[in-house]
């Protein structure tokens, strides 16, 4: 056989594999930047919030829910702030381990001492332990059983444990002198909120209605005009690190809570007294 025949056959081979394997380069390269493009422009902004979600946390800011008047500008249904008390343990345990550290290093005037003093409730609390400092006080202060409270101290590495919710403000101003006090803003904290006060009592309430627990009307006047007295929730985005803490110099963003609109009523709370009298 002619030598120059097999060569050209051999090359027309080798020239076909090569253009095969050119073509399933160029195929790959187009799935590859196919799904690229898809990723990028098609869901692009879905995998971008996936993105910012690890890297960022958010924290709601609630809004204030709107106020209800008589048409003489008498309130009928305004808001209490109120307070749900928090503790960590893990920032508990932290730092009566600090304290213990330095208790024993050997110099003198380096225990620290819990103090608590409260007349009006007749408390005198003092203890050089945190934990205990934190159980007897939040038990005093919130009526809420010791035991129960050491089981939420006990959970180790936890930083959220919820003691108790609507706290009125002059308690929650006792906690936060020990707390400022003592430098325990990571130990011991609040989640502020709203609650729905009425201060004419129960005058109109079949009108005026009432909200839920979550602070959503669902009766009268509460329920009717609940999407402008609700307001709308603003947010606070803040870059985070792997234990989900705000870092000290990273991305802040605060997007305002637009508070509810107040209402004006026909309603005047004279009349609707004497009404309901004669009634």
């Amino acid at each position: 056989m002619d030598s120059g025949r097999v060569k050209n056959r051999i090359d027309r081979k080798t020239a076909r594999r090569i253009w095969v394997f050119f073509a399933l380069l160029i195929a790959l390269a187009a799935i590859l930047v196919g799904r690229l493009a898809n990723y990028q422009i098609a869901k692009g902004e879905e995998y971008q919030a996936k993105v910012l979600n690890q890297m960022t946390k958010q924290d709601e800011i609630a809004p204030v829910r709107g106020k209800i008047y008589d048409r003489n500008g008498n309130l009928l249904a305004t808001n209490n702030t109120v307070y749900s008390v928090i503790i960590s343990p893990d920032d508990i345990a932290a730092r009566e381990k600090s304290d213990k550290a330095l208790a024993d290093d050997g110099k003198e005037g380096n225990e620290i001492i819990y103090e608590f003093l409260d007349d009006e409730a007749n408390l005198n609390i003092r203890e050089t332990d945190l934990g205990q400092a934190v159980k007897k006080i939040l038990s005093s202060c919130l009526e809420v059983d010791q035991s129960i409270i050491s089981e939420k101290l006990a959970k180790e590495g936890r930083k959220y444990e919820l003691i108790k919710k609507e706290v009125d403000s002059a308690i929650a101003d006792k906690l936060k002198t020990f707390i400022s006090k003592y430098d325990l803003k990571n130990q011991i904290y609040f989640e502020e909120s709203q609650k729905r006060y009425y201060p004419m009592g129960s005058l109109a309430a079949h009108v005026i209605g009432f909200v839920n627990s979550e602070g959503v009307g669902i009766y009268g006047l509460e329920a009717y005009y609940n999407n402008l007295l609700e307001g709308t929730s603003g947010k606070y985005i803040a870059s985070k690190d792997a234990h989900s803490n705000d870092m000290p110099f990273g991305y802040q963003r605060i997007i305002e809570a637009k508070n509810g609109c107040d209402i004006i009523t026909t309603l005047d709370v004279y009349v609707q007294h004497e009404l309901e009298n004669q009634l």
